[in-house]
C-alpha cells in the first residue's frame, strides 16, 4: 500500500549531483529553487484537497486501517501525527474558503495555514490571512497565541 511501489527513475546521485548544481549561476540556482518551492506549494494544496475528499468518502476503511491519517501515514511513509495534521488542515481548508484561496494563490505557506487553521473561524479569515502575511512562519504561532490572550483579557 505504499505510495511509491514502482522503481523511481534513477535520481542524480554522488559526484554528478554535485556537478549538476555546483556549476549553476547563482541567478539560475535561485530561480530553480523558487520554481520548485512554488510547484511544491501548488501540489501540496492539491494534495490537501484530495486528502479531504478521500477521508470524506471513507475509502480508507477498505484498507482495514483505523483512520484516513493511518492510511496516509502508511501510504506516504510519514508519521501518523504528521498525517493527522494534514487531514485536519485538509478539512479546515474545506470550511475556510478564504484561507484556502490564500494558500492556493501562494499568499500563505502550508506552515502558516497549519497554524492559522488551529484557531480560524469563518468569521475571522481575513484578519488571520493578514496576520499570516505580516509574520514569518516561526513567529505566527506566537502572534496567534497573543491575539487569543488579548481577546480573552478584553472579555
Amino acid at each position: 500500500m505504499h505510495l511509491v511501489e514502482q522503481p523511481i527513475s534513477s535520481p542524480v546521485t554522488g559526484a554528478s549531483a554535485d556537478a549538476s548544481v555546483t556549476g549553476l549561476a547563482t541567478e539560475r540556482l535561485e530561480a530553480e529553487l523558487i520554481g520548485i518551492v512554488g510547484s511544491r506549494a501548488v501540489q501540496l494544496h492539491r494534495l490537501l484537497h484530495l486528502i479531504a475528499e478521500y477521508d470524506r468518502r471513507g475509502v480508507w476503511v477498505t484498507w482495514g486501517v483505523a483512520s484516513c491519517a493511518h492510511w496516509l501515514a502508511e501510504t506516504a511513509g510519514i508519521e501518523v501525527c504528521t498525517a493527522r495534521e494534514q487531514v485536519r488542515v485538509a478539512h479546515a481548508l474545506v470550511r475556510l474558503p478564504l484561507i484556502d484561496a490564500a494558500m492556493s494563490d501562494g499568499l500563505l505557506s502550508y506552515s502558516k495555514v497549519r497554524a492559522i487553521t488551529r484557531v480560524a473561524t469563518p468569521d475571522d479569515q481575513i484578519e488571520l490571512i493578514e496576520m499570516g502575511q505580516r509574520h514569518a512562519a516561526g513567529e505566527l504561532g506566537r502572534a496567534l497565541a497573543a491575539r487569543d490572550r488579548d481577546r480573552l483579557e478584553d472579555r
